[in-house]
């Protein structure tokens, strides 16, 4: 931010040292909003009034800096805010949520998360104890407990040894049945290829998480 008021200033120096037009002054008096805003109002404004007073190679050298400047801010505070907006499901895998009877000591978990932003869902699935090695691991839905649907997300297109994780774009449709709950994890095996270990995705609160120790 230094940087930037900085170059903010220098910029506005660069300007005043020359008479204003008309034009220069109302862009200045609309110099509102975020920072983002300011700074591409502001090299806007002090680009033309450069180039109106026979400056335009002090305006393009003035532009391309603030604009690496610009770029570089986004960089560093992007991730950041999309981590603090992420939605986090989970759901314990079990046999006893299959639609039809299975017997297995096997146990598991599914943690998923969600960016707001980009609707990009990342994963990680951990299971222990299956009878048999198992050939699929993915989401399913739109469904709720007790009934099956298809397959939505391919949690294990790289492999399916545990923990198994990865990522993906989930469309607006998918992502809006992931936040109504209408999800579940499945983990199928060559003993049962219905499935052998299921859990429905709930929305889960992210202090809950960190205090059980799942997240950091």
């Amino acid at each position: 931010m230094f940087i930037l008021t900085a170059m903010w200033a220098a910029v506005c120096k660069a300007a005043q040292a020359r008479p204003r037009s008309r034009w220069s002054a109302r862009w200045s008096k609309s110099g509102r909003g975020t920072t983002g805003g300011l700074l591409l109002r502001a090299w806007m404004a002090n680009y033309r009034l450069l180039r109106f007073n026979g400056s335009a190679e002090i305006a393009m050298s003035v532009l391309r800096l603030v604009l690496a400047v610009v770029c570089a801010a986004v960089a560093v505070m992007g991730p950041a805010k999309a981590a603090d907006d992420d939605i986090y499901f989970a759901a314990v895998l079990t046999p006893d949520d299959q639609s039809t009877p299975t017997y297995s000591p096997a146990t598991g978990y599914a943690l998923v998360w969600l960016e707001r932003e980009t609707l990009t869902l990342h994963w990680k699935v951990t299971y222990t104890d299956l009878t048999s090695p198992p050939t699929i691991a993915g989401l399913y839905g739109p469904e709720n407990v007790g009934a099956n649907a298809g397959i939505i997300v391919d949690l294990a297109p790289g492999g399916i040894a545990s923990p198994i994780e990865g990522s993906t774009v989930l469309t607006d449709g998918k992502s809006r049945y992931l936040i109504t709950s209408r999800v579940y994890a499945n983990i199928h095996t060559k003993k049962y290829p219905n499935g052998e270990l299921r859990g429905q995705l709930r929305r889960q609160v992210t202090q809950e998480l960190r205090d059980k120790g799942i997240l950091k």
